[in-house]
């Protein structure tokens, strides 16, 4: 039982970690007379969902109902 709980949650931070991209840093801008304002940071716009988020949700619900499955109605 441990060992399959291990497994699935090795699986689900694959999934969730498969959605990430990597960003390159931005090249630095010559010098100039004045400083230029730095940009603002990106950040996802609200209601967004990353890739693969979803999936790594649904795979821990399921974990997480064959737990209980396993440990209380099998058990009774």
């Amino acid at each position: 039982m441990i060992k399959s709980l291990l497994v699935a949650s090795i699986a689900a931070l694959a999934l969730a970690a498969c959605g990430k991209q990597e960003q390159t840093p931005a090249a630095a801008p010559a010098p100039a007379a004045a400083p230029a304002p730095a940009p603002a940071p990106t950040s996802p716009a609200r209601g967004s969902v990353l890739p693969g988020a979803r999936s790594a949700l649904l795979l821990l619900l399921l974990i997480n109902l064959f737990n209980y499955i396993d440990r209380q109605v099998l058990a009774a």
